[in-house]
């Protein structure tokens, strides 16, 4: 003997089963919308910043050390946008040693380099000392307009807000 379902049961089931797919969409939204960022993304090294600076007085070149954090929009679209971007690729391969720093992790590095507002991009040099200052977020072709006057060696043409 077979039981019938009625319609209120029918109905509740469809609710049921409503909120649960309702359910996984926002956890699958909010795992995608907070994700832990890679700091390697874009071409960006996982060192440590004694690291980096060994490393760029030995290959001659320049740190570039980004402040992020994971809940900053301006940082994903940074992330997103600039790094990518087929010429700041080649530059930051040809002049620098790039290396991230989420903030929320390494706070004293943040209050070292009195990070203020996010993303901040410093230009450093292999020894350690900052040549540029670069708030804020900025397109492929505004870093890149930027770097190309480190390149020539003239850094205080570079300081920007």
């Amino acid at each position: 003997m077979r039981s019938r379902i009625t319609p209120e049961r029918e109905r509740i089931r469809l609710i049921i089963v409503g909120v649960a797919i309702a359910l996984m969409f926002v956890a699958v939204l909010n795992r995608s919308c907070h994700a832990p960022t890679d700091p390697r993304a874009g071409g960006f090294q996982a060192l440590q910043l004694t690291q980096a600076k060994e490393r760029a007085q030995l290959e001659e070149k320049f740190v570039v050390l980004e402040f992020y954090a994971d809940w900053c929009s301006y940082c994903r679209r940074q992330r997103e946008e600039t790094w990518p971007d087929p010429e700041v690729q080649a530059w930051l391969t040809q002049h620098a040693v790039p290396i991230r720093v989420d903030v929320d992790q390494e706070k004293q590095l943040a209050r070292e380099f009195d990070v203020r507002s996010l993303p901040m991009t410093l230009v450093l040099t292999g020894s350690g000392a900052e040549i540029a200052r670069l708030k804020g977020f900025h397109s492929a072709q505004d870093f890149l307009r930027r770097a190309r006057i480190l390149s020539v060696g003239q850094a205080e043409s570079v300081k920007a807000e």
